[in-house]
């Protein structure tokens, strides 16, 4: 089992530097017949879709592909498939970035009455309270 630095990820995604995506894919197809050896955890993920959306102005339809894509891919696995979902179905629905979506669903996971924000856009996110 290994796992994924955002750099790494981001080289399989993007393909701009064709020396390293081909590295990088190498180095993925020895995992292609393995369910879940290759972990990329929720820091990865939050610094992916940032970096797209930030350098790269990928949208938010194109954002939630790369993320249903990456999740549907069986040899990737998570920190919690389920938080993970989460997040996404709260990313889909909401003004919210992603980063935050992903806060609200741990913090809901780990048992927290409710997550305090500043962040107007995080308003209606399950368990997020305004401050």
């Amino acid at each position: 089992m290994i796992a994924l630095d955002t750099n790494v990820l981001l080289r399989l995604l993007l393909e701009e530097d064709a020396a390293q995506a081909a590295k990088a894919r190498r180095e993925l197809e020895k995992f292609d017949d393995s369910d879940g050896e290759v972990f990329i955890n929720d820091i990865v993920l939050a610094e992916t879709l940032w970096t797209l959306r930030a350098a790269y102005d990928c949208e938010k339809p194109d954002l939630l592909l790369t993320l249903h894509s990456l999740l549907n891919t069986a040899t990737f696995s998570f920190e919690n498939r389920t938080v993970l979902q989460a997040a996404v179905t709260m990313y889909e629905s909401s003004a919210a970035d992603f980063s935050d979506c992903l806060i609200a669903a741990k913090n809901s996971a780990a048992g927290y009455e409710y997550t305090r924000s500043f962040d107007r856009a995080m308003r209606g996110l399950t368990g997020v309270k305004l401050l």
